[in-house]
């Protein structure tokens, strides 16, 4: 009936799909973890945003209005940073209090007084959430700053070693 070389064919193509599915089952089978999730839905904040019961346009508003915030946060910072100058850490904070200004008067018109005491948890969360997560970044780019001077030195030192033993050795050339 079949040769040795088509149940060969036939059992490779098997063995091939039947690792293919175990490889793509086990990617399913991974869990999201509360660390995997952005800053803004993390569980100590969904549970106030859960508590608030928005209906479906304050949902729109919220979506929106999170998304300008952040969109608007990143863009402070970028800006400030390109403007240079001093003062640039007390610059951008105003900024940041800016946008969650806006996104606060934007939300407190469509929600109900009722839907005000977790908006103000939430919005208080996400402040010290995303916060923490900006030090974590900003001590993490201190590292690479004094690398990158560590780097800077050394290189200097280098510099200077070898110029000075140039001089060196024009110097014994000109005796």
């Amino acid at each position: 009936m079949y040769s040795i070389n088509t149940k060969q064919r036939y059992l490779k193509k098997f063995i091939f799909f039947l690792s293919l599915f175990f490889v793509t089952s086990s990617w399913s089978e991974q869990k999201i973890t509360p660390e995997d999730l952005p800053p803004w839905l993390k569980p100590e904040l969904l549970v106030h945003l859960a508590a608030m019961r928005m209906n479906d346009s304050q949902n729109m508003e919220f979506r929106e209005g999170l998304k300008e915030c952040l969109t608007g946060l990143n863009g402070v910072v970028k800006r400030e940073m390109r403007k240079g100058g001093v003062n640039i850490p007390k610059r951008i904070e105003r900024g940041i209090n800016r946008q969650y200004k806006k996104l606060d008067e934007r939300m407190r018109i469509s929600l109900q007084p009722s839907q005000i005491e977790s908006w103000e948890l939430y919005l208080d969360g996400l402040k010290e959430v995303m916060s923490k997560g900006s030090m974590k970044k900003t001590s993490e780019s201190e590292k690479g700053e004094f690398l990158i001077r560590e780097i800077n030195h050394d290189l200097k030192n280098a510099a200077l070693s070898i110029y000075k033993n140039n001089m060196d050795a024009k110097k014994w050339l000109m005796m």
